[in-house]
């Protein structure tokens, strides 16, 4: 029954039809009551003997009790004029839509892959099973993808026809539905051998049907096609699929592996829970955001789609707001190569032929003795390669594998997130993926272990401070993660963790950890006025020792005396250790370089400039490895720790003198200068 506008249907009137479909019209609804529009749903007129009804409510009200994000959720459910459904209406794309400008990059494959899993289990937890799983049936928010018409397959069992779509994408405005009546693909398409032979059907029918979905995220192609429903029908029941990495070579092994055990003809061979497939997808991105080796060449970039909203970093400490507040800064990326002994601390001598200035970098055993000593370079720590010329990017993150970089640029009225490949030269301007908000700053970027996302932090007011993540290119709307949060991100070994500070109340800071999605977040450490966990402006992030097993942060005792410090926080025992100790908001940025040594963007004292240094671990001895007239604020390294990130920020020194006759007086100021070209550095 064709509902016009205007026609009340409970307390919902309808606006518009929106999709129509083998399980009924679908229409764009306003609840009168709540001044909300939603999606109607009115069910066919087979659908209205009392043995339906009774169903229909029954599963109904266990599809509403189905609370998880990535599940359309149902507002209502009514019987007059005729059996309907009121639903989130959603805006975005369907998958189906989105294949059809081919398959998925294989992290954001994952992504959605994890979220569909996640849903499915969930629903399965509750005894319902899809059962008309498909592309369509799939939108993708900006918040995430959602699934639809969960368990609505049973109201209408057995008066779908082959080739019909159940529905059409439901919820989502002007979709048009995934094949004209007698085409014989669609859902025949995405059913499993036991559907098509009508036999009784359990969850393992969901995991077949997330195979296919699977299968042509992957490749962008159906595992099987043919030109009528009985070619497709007897495909999936007696052929088997073409290997999805002979159609496209770059899947790895164990996602090829994954999607064919998940399309075994035999429900006992095939993969038996929607957890277990979850968790082998789990594996899946770990082995993602880990193992990737450092390319020769950078990938070309794809089309990108700005995003919105931004943020900047917490108020700096006194004694580093002058030199690091400025924005004129030069993102460096220095390549290390295979020294990290000599950084470890072995005695090494550097040379910067900077002025002639020349010292030693030495370390000391237990026994207070120089073990050995080696030769350590400027040379050692090339290529340096400038990546910006604006002389107002700030605040660099560089990706796991060391191909892209992610920054603030401050050059106009506010900030704006940008993203650059490493090898397209220093006049690269990069894709802006956040564009600038007046009144809102920006800070702590960070890529996930994957390189697929950027988390920042978006400063609202000097104290809403929120963690937000966006697609490397953009593409989507960002999406807020945690609030209250003081630091940038930081990474568990495996990836599947997260570290921040947040401040939750005056007074208090915390060290929590949190899932790969800020999920479940768990405070492992806390600290009380005058004590807290810091950083300064802009803001780095807790670092995880490469073994997993301590955190290092930085934090300040406001007592007296006053003194900042370096903080390893042991996981498994909660336990604070407070390794070294400086003047108060010392330590901008620190990074694990092995299990004995972290590498620090910090001041050893209130009059000098930020320099690079390392730390013995757990000696707390710090050893010089810059020392010049620029600053380096900040940092962040690659996955193998062979890479990293730093802004170089060139200040200028004047002298000022009274002329007037009085007693001359000398005011020392400090200012940024232009960017300079290559890596040289110069006194003004």
């Amino acid at each position: 029954m064709a509902l016009t506008p205007g026609t009340k249907v409970g307390p919902y009137e309808v606006l518009a039809q929106i999709g129509a479909g083998g399980m009924g019209e679908v229409y764009r609804a306003r609840d009168t009551r709540l001044d909300r529009v939603v999606a109607l749903k009115a069910l066919p007129s087979g659908t209205t003997t009392p043995q339906a009804l009774e169903r229909f409510e029954r599963e109904a009200k266990a599809i509403a009790a189905l609370n998880h994000p990535n599940i359309c959720s149902v507002y209502d459910v009514g019987t007059a004029p005729a059996p309907y459904l009121v639903m989130e209406l959603l805006e975005g794309e369907s998958l189906h839509e989105r294949l059809t400008r081919g398959p998925l990059e294989v992290a954001s494959l994952v992504d959605v892959a994890l979220a569909l899993a996640d849903a499915i289990a969930a629903a399965h937890a509750r005894g319902i099973v899809h059962r008309d799983l498909k592309p369509a049936n799939v939108v993708l928010t900006p918040h995430g993808p959602k699934i639809l018409d969960f368990g609505l397959a049973r109201v209408v069992e057995g008066t779908m026809s082959p080739g019909v779509d159940a529905t059409a994408s439901p919820t989502m405005p002007a979709v048009a539905p995934l094949t004209d009546a007698g085409v014989t693909v669609g859902t025949v398409a995405y059913m499993s051998p036991e559907q098509l032979r009508g036999e009784a059907l359990d969850a393992r029918t969901d995991i077949f049907s997330m195979g296919l979905v699977l299968y042509e995220m992957a490749t962008g192609q159906r595992a099987f096609v043919g030109g009528t429903s009985a070619v497709v029908s007897a495909a999936i029941l007696h052929e088997r699929p073409r290997a999805p990495r002979t159609l496209r070579p770059d899947l790895p092994a164990s996602l090829e592996q994954a999607i064919l055990t998940a399309l075994e003809k035999d429900r006992d061979t095939r993969t038996q829970a929607a957890t277990e497939l979850r968790a082998e997808l789990k594996r899946i991105k770990r082995e993602l955001g880990g193992a990737l080796a450092l390319p020769a060449t950078a990938p070309a970039s794809g089309s990108v789609v700005t995003g919105s909203s931004a943020s900047r970093e917490p108020a700096a400490s006194t004694v580093a707001a002058s030199p690091s507040s400025s924005s004129d800064a030069q993102v460096i990326a220095s390549v290390i190569g295979r020294h990290r002994k000599a950084l470890a601390g072995v005695a090494a001598v550097v040379v910067l032929l900077l002025g002639g200035v020349t010292w030693l970098l030495t370390r000391q055993t237990g026994t207070g003795t120089v073990r050995e000593r080696a030769a350590l370079s400027i040379a050692d720590l090339e290529p340096l390669v400038q990546l910006t010329t604006s002389g107002t990017a700030r605040a660099p993150a560089i990706s796991p594998h060391g191909d892209m970089v992610a920054y603030v640029e401050s050059g106009g009225r506010a900030d704006s997130l940008r993203v650059r490949q490493v090898a397209t030269g220093s006049n690269d301007p990069g894709v802006e993926i956040v564009p600038p908000t007046p009144g809102i700053s920006l800070a702590g970027a960070n890529f996930t272990p994957n390189g697929e996302y950027v988390d920042y932090l978006r400063r609202i007011t000097p104290t809403a401070v929120e963690l937000w993540r966006i697609p490397k290119l953009g593409g989507r709307q960002p999406r807020r993660l945690a609030e209250n949060v003081i630091s940038g991100v930081g990474w568990s070994p495996d990836g599947r963790e997260m570290a921040y500070v947040r401040a939750p109340s005056p007074g208090r800071t915390e060290l929590v950890i949190a899932e790969d999605d800020a999920s479940a977040p768990q405070v492992v450490a806390a600290r009380d006025a005058p004590l807290d966990f810091y950083f300064a402006s802009p803001p780095g992030g807790p670092a995880w020792s490469p073994d997993g097993s301590a955190i290092a942060l930085v934090g300040r005792d406001g007592g007296s005396p006053r003194t900042g410090q370096i903080v390893v926080v042991d996981k498994a025992t909660r336990t604070e250790q407070t390794v070294a100790t400086g003047p108060p908001g010392f330590a901008f940025a620190l990074a694990w370089l092995d299990g004995k040594t972290l590498l620090l963007s910090m001041l050893d004292k209130i009059s000098a400039l930020a320099q690079l240094w390392t730390l013995s671990y757990p000696e707390g001895r710090f050893t010089r490895l810059t020392n010049d007239t620029s600053q380096y604020v900040g940092l962040s390294v690659t996955a193998d720790r062979n890479a990293w990130l730093t802004s170089k920020l060139e200040v200028s020194f004047g002298v000022w003198t009274n002329k007037s006759g009085g007693a001359p007086s000398q005011i020392v100021s400090m200012r940024p200068t232009k960017a300079s070209i290559g890596f040289g550095l110069r006194w003004i």
